[in-house]
């Protein structure tokens, strides 16, 4: 029985102590969550549901050098919401597309320290109906971005990690939004916009701070 213990034990530390990601190999992550709350007066009964579907495949070109893709979907639901005088159904979605270079630096056994630089392409649209207020108002965006993020992994199992990153550390972007409206008192605008971000500037930077999973193949 103690054999068993020692060679399993082995099996595990040498798995640990070879958290390193070779040349090749494929790293396979996603997200997946949803949400609904509920917001209740004596006038206005409001509802909201949403979710994110996140998919990020990469591939080692060097060791501990990882290059790939980021793809997401973010939907969202809102009914009977409070808008200037009136409330509106609201509709909205998100969409994402990216590379990412990822670098990983040994810290100790099992635990990986990496920095991930992305640049990608997003395009969302929004679309309001009031209840009142004949007519729809519809928001368009489109834009490119920056972003630069740092993070931890830990090497769970030896085909797993576990990591915990902080988004947006640094964030550029370039977004195009167009209003198009069927409400006479709204015109229609186009607007261009230039921003710059960083979780630095917020009084706490744990907003941006995710935890996930990553399959090393």
């Amino acid at each position: 029985m103690r054999k068993s213990y020692l060679v399993a034990l082995l099996v595990f530390s040498s798995s640990i102590l070879s958290a390193q990601i070779q040349k090749g190999s494929v790293l396979i992550g996603g997200q997946l969550n949803f949400s609904t709350t509920k917001n209740e007066t004596e006038d206005i009964h409001s509802k909201s549901t949403g979710g994110t579907i996140a998919i990020s495949i990469g591939k080692a070109i060097n060791e501990n050098t990882v290059l790939g893709l980021n793809l997401s979907f973010s939907p969202r639901e809102e009914k009977n919401v409070y808008r200037w005088i009136d409330t509106a159904d609201i509709s909205y979605q998100h969409w994402s597309y990216g590379v990412f270079l990822r670098e990983y630096k040994r810290l100790a056994k099992g635990l990986l320290l990496f920095g991930q630089g992305d640049a990608g392409y997003t395009s969302s649209k929004q679309t309001e109906d009031y209840k009142s207020t004949p007519g729809e108002l519809t928001y368009r965006q489109q834009g490119a971005y920056l972003s630069v993020a740092p993070g931890i992994a830990y090497q769970l199992f030896k085909k797993m990690q576990v990591e915990l990153m902080l988004s947006n550390l640094l964030y550029l972007q370039y977004t195009v939004t167009k209003t198009e409206s069927e409400i006479a008192q709204v015109p229609n605008t186009k607007r261009n916009e230039f921003s710059f971000n960083s979780n630095l500037n917020n009084n706490s930077s744990l907003g941006g701070l995710g935890i996930g999973f990553r399959f090393v193949l």
